[in-house]
């Protein structure tokens, strides 16, 4: 990892001029502007993107309400964090990968179109560096260093490969939020190791407070149960990838018995504090940046900023260097947990959306999903709990089919393990039938039997004999003689095809011993079916 030179060791800390070398100092005041200052040079129509989750620049957001008199400006976005002013303009369009609880609002209850980008995680770093899709790209980096060099801080995923096309290119422009509070974030050395110089950056502006946090959501009853069931599947020296909610944080926090755990994981949360801090991860012998802790974004509270802040055994990484499948299945054991909404008999998972309400995003779950399955010794589970309430009513999320509308984030051949309060379902090597019969397993005891009845209905309960009546077996039998009989029916006028069909019976009743060969094919199709309808 490259060496800096900083101003400062500790988060927080006053940010002046005053303190840096004189060539620096300059570069410094040659790019800073009030925020305000930049927000008013805008043109009335631009595209900009502002990074996801807590790295977003807010200062520039908040700003960006001091004017009224847009034409069109497009917002692209993910887990916005805060419900910005601008928002209330009519010619502010949003854009999001994925939707936070903000999103959820703004779209849902104030009735804002808040349009979902259905992108995987590597897909919408590319939608961002498409050329002509943004004007302006606003960040919040730390305050420089001696030599003018930022930190990426909480967020690489797309930002560093971003920022490299467009300081190349210049086909957008550049703002950088600093602001004291973000840690200062290792990464790898064919990456800069997350710096960026300031004299890339088209304008610079302060807006120094602390990050935002996300506080540790409380774990339900379902929720630790399901934990208890994916422990069961986490052994020792196991590479983890743990995504965002209850139950990943529930398995995090339940690990502290297991020793030689890794960590290379889309995003890192307090959950990978609380397994550093229990001794559990040494990230040793994993093959890819070994002894580092690996991931692409952070997002939690001022306990894990704290902990990567200058960290050398925490690194962040372009999502292109975490997520892709081919990186992730040459890791040992990769062990990827991650929750979803609902799953059909088949094994199609729904992790984003209800319907054509959307809940959260595509994100890097199928990457993950895909990556973990080809990882020597790897599995991917994905973590449901069995029932939903449902305007009142208890509804089961293990369903014959998907409700209407609803977009399949996981497809029925990449799905590996399905969890639930009440079990495993190892789906990866199962056909139609033993799918069915290993999710109702699992699924809420109160729902099995119309499960039951509903896959026996399309055919998913039984593997049938067939065989077992009359008709299956004539037709068996004589299909090469009728599919002949209906070629040469189809060339026939119609009263050709009366005497060609009146010529065919005539043969079958001249057959001989045609009534003893009825009686024995009837006997023999009844005993059939009495020992297919036997009960075991």
């Amino acid at each position: 990892m490259s060496e800096t030179r900083p101003i400062c060791d500790k988060r927080g800390q006053p940010f002046a001029v005053a303190d840096y070398p004189e060539a620096t100092a300059r570069l410094i005041l040659d790019k800073l502007r009030p925020v305000e200052e930049l927000v008013a040079g805008l043109p009335r129509r631009f595209r900009f993107y502002t990074t996801l989750a807590v790295g977003q620049g807010r200062g520039f957001l908040r700003a960006l309400a001091s004017r009224d008199d847009y034409e069109e400006v497009v917002y692209f976005s993910a887990m916005m964090i805060e419900p910005y002013a601008i928002l209330r303009h009519p010619n502010v369009r949003l854009v999001s990968a994925y939707f936070s609880p903000v999103d959820r609002f703004v779209n849902d209850q104030i009735g804002k179109t808040v349009a979902h980008l259905p992108r995987q995680f590597m897909g919408f770093c590319d939608t961002i560096r498409e050329p002509g899709m943004i004007d302006f790209i606003v960040h919040s980096v730390t305050p420089p260093d001696a030599d003018g060099f930022v930190n990426l801080g909480v967020n690489c995923e797309i930002i560093y490969e971003t920022f490299e096309r467009f300081r190349r290119t210049g086909q957008a422009r550049i703002i950088l939020e600093i602001n004291s509070h973000v840690p200062w974030v290792y990464g790898a050395p064919e990456y800069r190791s997350n710096r960026f110089h300031l004299s890339q950056a088209d304008a610079i502006y302060e807006n120094h407070e602390p990050l935002a946090e996300l506080p540790p959501i409380e774990v339900t009853d379902v929720e630790r149960r399901i934990a208890r069931n994916v422990q069961l599947l986490i052994e020792h020296g196991d590479t983890l990838q743990l995504g965002i909610g209850g139950i990943p944080n529930a398995i995090g926090a339940h690990l502290g018995d297991r020793h030689g755990l890794k960590i290379h994981s889309e995003m890192l949360t307090d959950a990978m504090v609380d397994l550093a801090a229990s001794g559990a991860v040494d990230n040793l012998n994993k093959g890819y940046m070994d002894g580092i802790t690996v991931g692409a974004f952070a997002a939690g509270t001022s306990r894990l900023y704290d902990f990567i802040h200058r960290n050398p055994k925490v690194a962040l990484l372009p999502i292109h260097a975490v997520n892709d499948p081919a990186i992730i299945g040459r890791i040992p054991c990769v062990k990827s947990v991650n929750s979803a909404l609902m799953v059909d008999l088949s094994g199609q998972v729904a992790s984003d959306a209800l319907g054509f309400r959307q809940v959260s995003g595509i994100g890097g779950q199928l990457e993950f999903v895909q990556g973990a399955q080809r990882s020597p010794g790897g599995r991917s589970m994905l973590c449901i709990k069995s029932t939903a309430l449902v305007r009142g009513k208890r509804k089961s999320n293990i369903a014959l089919t998907l409700p209407s509308g609803t977009p399949v984030t996981i497809p029925r051949q990449c799905v590996d393990t399905i969890v639930t309060e009440w079990g495993v379902a190892e789906l990866k090597h199962k056909n139609a039938v033993e799918r069915a019969h290993a999710l109702i397993g699992i699924a809420h005891p109160d729902c099995r039997e119309t499960l039951i009845k509903q896959a026996e209905a399309a055919g998913l309960w039984r593997h049938r004999p067939g065989f077992t009546t009359f008709r299956q077996r004539v037709l068996f039998n004589h299909v090469h003689d009728l599919v002949k009989l209906k070629a040469q029916l189809a060339k026939k006028s119609a009263p050709q095809k009366a005497a060609l069909l009146w010529k065919q019976a005539r043969g079958l009743v001249a057959a001989p011993a045609l009534g003893q060969r009825l009686r024995a094919f009837y006997a023999e199709n009844r005993a059939a079916r009495v020992k297919y309808d036997k009960k075991p």
